[in-house]
């Protein structure tokens, strides 16, 4: 089967999709194996005939040895009697980020030269250089154009692919299945199917990771990630207040047209969505439970996704849609020289010597263009890195707030009037400043006493007691410094 995405508009829509029916092989990539597995499309229906989870053997690098990974893929690959045509490779989550950018209102052959150059610009102040791909969502009648951009770092796809190409299959499309979870919804008999126009939130919810997705025009706009422990006995309830908390996260930062007033309906998917549709039901949100396996949605909800309007997003398509085009052109002019000499000779010389002048003057200008598009990106590009850095620097607290508030034993008897987190570049290690006031003296020891007992709570600084104003509710007001206990890798 021809490549395809091959010959894709850089638009969200397709006109070209795969046939009705037929057999795909998917490779599910992640850091601790693959997952290897063989789904059967007929009509419409999708049946996933082998699905198997392979770890990597020991002493063998994927990333760094893609001979003998290749060698190794195929081998089991041949074990199984798993094909190796129409394969489709889905990258590992972690790997990848997606990103909503916005631009003013141009068509969309613009908007994909704009992204190009952002692109550019990034791999110009130093960071690796990244294969990316876009899903350039509907124009409607603001001024502001909104595009949805996939991101891997060339060096890691490379790796990856070089791979699965050593192996010998022939691949029909790299995309990554994580933030392909709303094609499940959209292609299976569920109660109730999404709203493209409106946004949707779909949760990925695993062993030992949390995703939640805001889902618009059938296309991803954020996501975030969260680490749980599978061990915990309040599991379902903690993650339902995980998902909860996320999708407002999400939502608020989403632009103000596409702002949901009231987040009423989750899509879930995952080994723990069965727990954890029922914990958000007795929260009082709505859930709907699309698929109940921890690996199975990723894969079935990628080959669904070839069967949609809306294209998956690929970062190989731009580079083999430059591969395409410059082979294309190579032909249409080898072509015309040669009719050309044949038919008018030195005249058609002198007219392709015009014209290549007039083009050079073109590529000029548009280099130019192009140059003068760098130049005021680089403060966007400074900005946004700042602003990643300072994120990448802002430590989660959430955990930490919370069991102080808990430490509060005696609410009558102590009151805060202050709670402020110190940001980790302004204070190391990371402080959380208390100010209240308590009834007595007790009251404070007995506040002290239950701080010192939580874990999170490394030590405790007093900053000061005195009494308080006379108007206060309570006599006695007090300053303490939290030195939170140093963070543990999840």
């Amino acid at each position: 089967m021809k490549n395809l995405f091959s010959k894709l508009p850089a638009s969200g829509s397709s006109s070209r999709r795969p046939r009705a029916s037929g057999s795909w092989t998917v490779f599910d990539w992640c850091a601790t194996g693959i997952t290897l597995a063989s789904v059967e499309a007929n009509n419409g229906s999708l049946a996933l005939r082998t699905s198997v989870f392979i770890e990597w053997p020991t002493g063998l690098d994927p990333l760094a040895q893609p001979d003998d990974c290749g060698a190794w893929l195929k081998l089991q690959c041949e074990q199984r009697s798993i094909g190796l045509r129409n394969v489709i490779l889905l990258l590992p989550r972690n790997l990848v980020q997606v990103r909503l950018l916005s631009f003013p209102a141009v068509s969309d052959a613009e908007l994909e030269k704009l992204v190009a150059l952002q692109m550019e610009s990034r791999t110009a102040t130093g960071s690796d250089s990244l294969a990316w791909d876009l899903l350039i969502h509907p124009q409607a009648e603001a001024v502001e154009r909104f595009v949805t951009v996939l991101t891997i770092t060339e060096r890691s796809l490379n790796a990856i692919v070089n791979s699965m190409r050593a192996s010998g299959c022939t691949l029909n499309a790299v995309t990554c299945g994580d933030l392909c979870l709303n094609r499940l919804n959209i292609n299976t008999q569920t109660s109730a199917k999404p709203d493209a126009a409106s946004t949707q939130f779909f949760v990925l919810a695993n062993r030992s990771k949390l995703e939640v997705q805001a889902v618009r025009n059938s296309m991803p706009v954020a996501s975030a990630t969260l680490s749980v422990d599978p061990n915990d006995s309040r599991r379902p309830e903690q993650l339902a207040s995980h998902v909860i908390s996320l999708a407002h996260r999400l939502n608020a930062g989403l632009p103000e047209v596409w702002r949901a007033d009231h987040i009423g309906n989750y899509h879930v998917a995952g080994c723990n969505a069965e727990q954890l549709a029922d914990a958000l039901h007795r929260g009082g949100a709505q859930a709907e439970v699309i698929n109940r396996d921890e690996r199975e949605p990723r894969i079935l909800a990628t080959v669904a996704g070839l069967y949609s309007s809306v294209r998956l997003p690929d970062p190989l398509r731009p580079q083999r849609e430059l591969q395409r085009q410059a082979g294309t052109r190579s032909m249409v002019r080898l072509a015309g020289c040669i009719a050309g000499l044949a038919v008018i000779g030195g005249v058609y010389m002198q007219s392709v010597m015009a014209d290549s002048a007039s083009e050079l003057a073109r590529l000029k200008a548009q280099r130019d263009q192009l140059a003068d598009y760098t130049k005021r990106g680089q403060s966007v590009v400074q900005t946004v890195s700042a602003i990643n850095a300072w994120k990448n620097e802002t430590r989660d607290c959430s955990q930490e707030l919370a069991a102080v508030l808990a430490s509060i034993n005696a609410p009558d008897d102590i009151i805060l009037t202050r709670v402020q987190m110190e940001h980790q570049a302004d204070a190391e290690p990371p402080v959380i400043r208390l100010d209240g006031m308590v009834r007595s003296s007790e009251a404070l020891k007995s506040l002290h006493s239950s701080l010192m007992q939580t874990p999170q709570i490394k030590a405790i600084r007093p900053q000061g007691v005195e009494p308080s104003p006379e108007d206060a509710a309570l006599p006695i007001q007090f300053r303490l410094e939290l030195v939170l206990a140093e963070k543990t890798s999840e």
